[in-house]
């Protein structure tokens, strides 16, 4: 299980409420504050068309029982492209099973329950103008039970198990820079040393 720690924000692992021996893509918290992650990769395709071999979210066919719904967990079992924002109970990526974000927009998935990868989940936005969120809207702390390597679906978050593999890379940005002159209170603007390159007003 992951803390919550991670790129610009956190990730962790829970519980079990799909069927893992359906077949196909079926559809079955970090606390309220979205859950962001910024990333960058050559790897991944720059436009949002469709990498060969890979199905959209919002296809109705790359599911054995239509798009996921809101009430529905959503069970990956193929290489699915996060094409557009989704709200679902839960998200299973199974053995053999890819989910991406569009690289080329930006993607928000909200799941009331856990998400637990045991294939491969794929966040790398190719700039620092694109965000992808996954955004727990179940979780509560003060419910969270710990079970070591184990599944609960009290302890709401991202869990990566077994060969799972969690694919993350932040925007390319300036760490840190220092103030070109002295700083007065209540100033609205400050003249940097060196360019603010990623950053973004209020990141």
């Amino acid at each position: 299980m992951l803390g919550v720690a991670g790129v610009a924000g956190g990730v962790r692992y829970l519980g079990l409420p799909w069927d893992e021996t359906g077949g196909g893509a079926t559809t079955t918290t970090v606390p309220p504050s979205p859950t962001r992650v910024a990333a960058n990769s050559a790897a991944v395709p720059p436009a949002t068309r469709v990498p060969a071999g890979w199905s959209r979210w919002s296809d109705r066919r790359s599911w054995s029982r239509g798009v996921p719904g809101p009430g529905q967990t959503a069970v990956v079992t193929r290489p699915i492209f996060l094409d557009t924002d989704a709200k679902v109970a839960g998200v299973a990526v199974m053995p053999g099973g890819q989910l991406m974000f569009d690289p080329a927009a930006s993607r928000r998935l909200e799941s009331k329950g856990n998400m637990v990868v045991r294939g491969r989940l794929i966040l790398r936005p190719a700039s620092a103008a694109v965000s992808h969120e996954l955004v727990f809207t179940g979780a509560r702390e003060r419910a969270f039970e710990g079970g070591g390597m184990d599944v609960l679906p009290r302890d709401t978050g991202l869990w990566v198990m077994g060969a799972g593999r969690l694919d993350v890379a932040g925007a390319p940005k300036l760490a840190w820079t220092r103030a070109a002159g002295a700083l007065e209170a209540g100033a609205t603007r400050i003249t940097l040393q060196a360019a603010p390159r990623g950053w973004r007003p209020g990141g």
